[in-house]
Parts: structure tokens; C-alpha cells; sequence
């Protein structure tokens, strides 16, 4: 009977023990740290996508033009957007690359700039983790300039 409450009472210690020897409770022993991009980076949200079209258009006067957003089964990882009604411009369809946060105006095939646009750009990319080395590796063409 004594061997028995012995046996379980060094079991019931183990169970207590372990874990904070495992899992870093105890003195001496640190978690890893991982790198924050390799497990954090997320792509943008579809409101974040809007709000870069709509800083992109608020610079160019066009900022009074809602946008209609759509997708294109094609092209996964962009958000479209299209203006309504047509601006001036000319500028209709604005993909969005949702991995990076590059707004492109489709007819011309052209990246889109504006300091408004960079600046939210930075911040949205800094949010999802994304780097500057990330960005160059992951960079692609506006979705319908690509064939």
C-alpha cells in the first residue's frame, strides 16, 4: 500500500513538473523566437484593398467615384475594383494585388502612385508583416497584362 501512494504521488509530481519544464516555466529555459514575417505575413483585406483605391482617387480628384467590388476567378489573390460612375480619367478597373497591396489601373497595365497611396501602402505592409525583400520576391504584373 506504501509503495502504491509512493508511486502515485510521484506520478501526480511528474504531471505537475513537466510541463513547466516543456514548456519554458522553468528557470533557465527560453521559448524560440520565430521570425515575425515567416509566421504572421497575411495578405490584405478587402477593406484594405478599398481604402488603397480610394487614397489612390482622393488624390486625383476622383475621390467622389464610389467602387463596386468584384472578382475574377482567373486572377485568385486580387480584389477588383471598378468605379461607378466612369470617371474622366478613364481609369475604371483597379485590381488589387492582395499579397502585396499594388493597385493597378488595367487599361494601360500601369502601377498606380500616389503619396497618399505610399504612404497607406507602408502602413498596411508593415501591419501584415510583409518585407521589403518579401515584396521583391512576391511582386507580380497586373493580373490582366500577364498574357
Amino acid at each position: 500500500m506504501l509503495a502504491s501512494l509512493q508511486m502515485r504521488s510521484w506520478t501526480i509530481a511528474l504531471f505537475v513538473m513537466l510541463p513547466s519544464a516543456l514548456f519554458g516555466q522553468s528557470q533557465g529555459v527560453q521559448p524560440i523566437k520565430t521570425s515575425s514575417s515567416a509566421t504572421s505575413r497575411r495578405d490584405l483585406t478587402v477593406k484594405q484593398a478599398h481604402a488603397l483605391v480610394k487614397a489612390f482617387q482622393r488624390d486625383h480628384g476622383e475621390d467622389g467615384y464610389g467602387l463596386d467590388q468584384y472578382e475574377v476567378k482567373d486572377y485568385p489573390g486580387f480584389q477588383f475594383f471598378q468605379a461607378v460612375p466612369d470617371p474622366p480619367s478613364g481609369r475604371i478597373h483597379y485590381p488589387v494585388d492582395l499579397r502585396t497591396g499594388e493597385v493597378w489601373d488595367e487599361g494601360p497595365c500601369e502601377k498606380l502612385t500616389s503619396p497618399s497611396l505610399k504612404k497607406l501602402q507602408s502602413a498596411i505592409r508593415k501591419r501584415i508583416g510583409l518585407t521589403a525583400d518579401e515584396y521583391r520576391k512576391i511582386g507580380r504584373p497586373c493580373p490582366f497584362c500577364e498574357k
